[in-house]
């Protein structure tokens, strides 16, 4: 086969490390077939082949675009491909070809509400309708969709109502090579803490602010617990990072936080950081020395935070809705994202017992080893055989 991989996304955003993990373990497992890896003009240089039988193409088309409805598919036609895929809904519409398509969640299609926006009214009504056209008619064209969670299938089979034969489950992983790297000691790493204002003990979240991700209910429920007379059972100086894009959300998160009085033990690192992303090797470091990691999100595709904090020996609480429970298993403590008393609850027992806390990390190693890309990669090679030989 001559397999084209839309890798416009590689290195960007979660979709991006996705693709890029994809594309390494494909390289290691694949002497058969051939690979077109198409990127853009920002990360073109960015990858660069290890295999022989994997070259990579300019395609330079922004997502979401005119550009890329228009000339995609005839770059890709250029490269007689035969079988296309692409990590995520935004596929142009004219491409003939058959193709597998990765669907990560459908959180646009269930949370997707005028206040989680930043765009007027009539264009927010536009990109609603215009992505819920597009992503029907993707998995309805698809030969096969690939979900990362069981959850996620049910959710596609619920609002999208395909074939559930053509949805195959490939979990993600952890990049441990990557992501665990670090040539710095302590004095270094604590340098860089005090750069965000972050100063142990804290507790740590990583997400974007969109509301499903639940920082509204977090916030209280932190408020809460230091405000209550339990408060004598927690270290007086416990503090809450809240690691995400500097953006209107965020922005608005952080003058709550204000009119709470709690500027000082809430902290955002994005607001600080340069272009208001945080470095992964600055993120790195926040897991090493946080005390527990809180996960209050309503809804997700995966939850690959839950396999970050547990390579850094970190005990998770978490949410138990959408697929966290499925990636979690018996490996976190589990709360009810919409009871404040009780996320409150859960955070103060993951802070003080001691015992509950090693017994969370012990069994969160053994749940890592549930995960790895290459397993994933494995699985979605098989996907591209199975496609080939349908009709």
């Amino acid at each position: 086969m001559r397999i084209g991989i839309d890798a416009r996304f590689y290195g960007i955003t979660g979709i991006g490390r996705y693709v890029k993990n994809l594309i390494t373990e494909l390289e290691k497992l694949d002497q058969k077939n051939e690979y077109v890896i198409f990127l853009s003009k920002k990360n073109f240089n960015w990858y660069q082949p290890q295999n022989i039988r994997f070259q990579k193409v300019l395609a330079d088309c922004s997502w979401y675009s005119f550009k890329e409805q228009l000339f995609m598919p005839f770059i890709i036609a250029r490269q007689k491909i035969d079988l296309m895929h692409f990590p995520n809904f935004n596929i142009p519409i004219f491409w003939p070809g058959r193709f597998v398509v990765t669907i990560h969640d459908l959180i646009h299609q269930e949370y997707s509400t005028a206040k989680s926006t930043t765009r007027i009214k009539p264009v927010y009504l536009v990109k609603k309708i215009v992505y819920s056209l597009t992503i029907r008619w993707t998995s309805w064209k698809a030969k096969a969709i690939l979900v990362p969670s069981s959850d996620t299938k049910k959710d596609v089979l619920e609002h999208l109502r395909v074939n559930q034969e053509k949805i195959f489950i490939t979990y993600e992983g952890l990049d441990e090579k990557l992501f665990l790297k670090t040539n710095l000691n302590e004095t270094e790493e604590t340098a860089i803490l005090r750069h965000y204002q972050i100063y142990k003990p804290y507790l740590l979240y990583v997400a974007t602010m969109y509301p499903h991700k639940n920082h509204q209910r977090l916030i209280e429920a932190f408020k809460s617990l230091i405000e209550s007379s339990s408060q004598k059972t927690l270290p007086s100086d416990i503090k809450l990072v809240l690691v995400g894009k500097a953006d209107t959300f965020a922005k608005r998160l952080h003058r709550q936080v204000e009119e709470f009085g709690l500027s000082s033990r809430i902290i955002f690192p994005g607001l600080t950081a340069q272009d208001g992303y945080t470095p992964d090797e600055h993120l790195a470091i926040m897991y090493k020395h946080s005390i527990a990691y809180i996960f209050p999100s309503l809804k997700e595709g995966f939850g690959i935070p839950i396999l970050e904090a547990q390579a850094y020996h970190v005990p998770v609480t978490c949410s138990d809705q959408s697929c966290l429970p499925e990636i979690a298993g018996n490996s976190a403590l589990y709360f009810n994202p919409y009871s404040i008393k009780d996320m409150a609850n859960k955070i103060h027992t993951i802070i003080n017992d001691k015992q509950l806390r090693n017994d969370i990390v012990k069994k969160g190693l053994l749940n890592l080893k549930r995960f790895s890309w290459r397993k994933m990669a494995e699985e979605t090679l098989q996907v591209y055989n199975e496609v080939v030989k349908l009709p």
